[in-house]
């Protein structure tokens, strides 16, 4: 269970600083991150929409089956013995529950997290009849380094902050 434990934590991690920090608006937590962190946002928005009031996903592995075997059978098994770990593992389980803004950036040609994690994501989406956001990054690979790509992550990140009349 690769999100399990993980969102359980940052959960009650974030539960405990707004109680001893009123200061926090705790109605106003997003959640940002990439390549494992984008899974995490992509997760975090499916299954803790109590906790999280928006994400912002970059190349999020939404199925660990098209990763790299040699990190992920380290921690999920061989596919074909323990497909429920898969399964429990994917953000594509749960995308029918999405009901918080998810913007996913990814970029075309990233040679890590391959650009179809996201097109397997927005399938699942849309199937499910979702609302969701997707900033392509034509040519760049796992982390855009290009200025104008950089502008355009940034830039849309400080969009979805602005949500908060949302």
């Amino acid at each position: 269970d690769l999100i399990g434990p993980a969102l359980t934590d940052h959960v009650r991690a974030l539960r405990e600083l707004c109680a001893r920090h009123p200061e926090m608006d705790s109605e106003r937590i997003g959640v940002t991150g990439w390549s494992f962190g984008g899974y995490f946002a992509v997760l975090a928005v499916e299954r803790a929409p109590g906790t999280y009031r928006a994400a912002v996903a970059g190349a999020p592995v939404v199925d660990w089956r098209d990763y790299d075997t040699f990190y992920t059978e380290r921690y999920l098994g061989l596919p074909q013995a323990d497909s429920l770990a898969y399964a429990r593992s994917s953000g594509l389980t749960d995308a029918a529950k999405l009901s918080r803004p998810l913007l996913v950036i990814h970029g075309t040609a990233d040679d890590n997290v391959y650009f179809f994690n996201s097109l397997k994501l927005a399938d699942a989406l849309n199937r499910a009849g979702r609302s969701w956001s997707l900033l392509p990054l034509p040519g760049q690979t796992h982390s855009p380094i290009e200025p104008v790509q950089v502008r355009q992550v940034y830039g849309r990140h400080r969009l979805l902050v602005g949500l908060r009349g949302q």
